[in-house]
């Protein structure tokens, strides 16, 4: 199994961190590249003048806040409909629209929402901030 979580740096520091196949690597939004993916040459690795990374945070629950902000940036979020009728997450209204989140899919994959309710700010306070979050992956 794969974890990412907010992990102390050689510095002392903490980033939001991915690890897979044992090896650990900074991850978004603690890292950002700074030219477009190239397609064409999908098995070139980044090179250190592609990557920029942020300061280390001072704390383990500074870099898991980095990290949930993020979750919730608008580029992160998405919609969707469903061709059943569910009950909002919020109030329990009648809805087909749901409204979900890339970056935390193993733990907010997507809430059912209606009109008045389908914002991120309903989706924060459905998944309030706690600390020491970790997400598992394969």
């Amino acid at each position: 199994m794969n974890y990412d979580q907010a992990r102390q740096t050689k510095d002392g520091g903490w980033h939001w961190t991915t690890m897979n196949d044992g090896v650990v690597r900074t991850a978004a939004p603690c890292i950002r590249f700074l030219k477009p993916f190239d397609y064409s040459k999908p098995f070139e690795p980044a090179k250190p003048e592609d990557i920029e990374r942020c300061t280390p945070h001072a704390t383990q629950e500074e870099a898991e806040r980095h990290f949930y902000d993020y979750c919730f940036e608008a580029e992160n979020i998405h919609e969707n409909t469903t061709a059943n009728w569910m009950d909002c997450a919020k109030c329990g209204a009648p809805t087909k629209r749901l409204l979900g989140n890339r970056s935390m899919s193993q733990t907010i994959q997507q809430e059912a929402l209606c009109d008045e309710h389908f914002s991120i700010e309903t989706l924060r306070e459905l998944h309030p901030f706690r600390r020491e979050m970790t997400l598992m992956h394969s």
